[in-house]
């Protein structure tokens, strides 16, 4: 999610600001759906589409591609007044609860993954 994020909100930044006018960027957790919304609305009038296939030594056009490999949904929307909204969707992992997992309450669970195991494997790798 924190991929999706930083490509919409650099997009917004990079190519839908208008001069005076910024973006505003929102992010809603759907607990019943397991599922994060972020938003990502701008002044600008045109519309953002993925390049179909940017060459190997391109600077830019990867961004979309990202998030369209990432998130579970995207697309844009035109909104009341100038501009349009980027979204993107992307399902959440249940997290371990304090009864599951205690001592660990910010674990997720992920299948095959032992989180105590995946922790220290971290640890080792910052100590590098």
């Amino acid at each position: 999610m924190t991929l999706v994020v930083s490509e919409l909100a650099a997009n917004a930044a990079l190519h839908g600001c208008v001069p005076g006018r910024d973006f505003e960027l929102r992010l809603v957790y759907d607990r019943s759906a397991g599922l994060v919304r972020v938003e990502v609305s701008d002044t600008h009038p045109e519309l953002p589409a993925p390049t179909a296939r940017p060459a190997a030594d391109d600077e830019g056009g990867r961004g979309l591609l990202l998030v369209a490999a990432v998130a579970d949904r995207w697309g844009v929307e035109r909104r009341t007044g100038p501009g349009k909204t980027v979204w993107a969707e992307c399902t959440v992992v249940k997290p371990v609860t304090v009864a599951d997992r205690p001592g660990m309450p910010h674990c997720q669970v992920v299948e095959g993954v032992d989180p105590p195991a995946l922790l220290l494997a971290e640890r080792e790798d910052d100590r590098r």
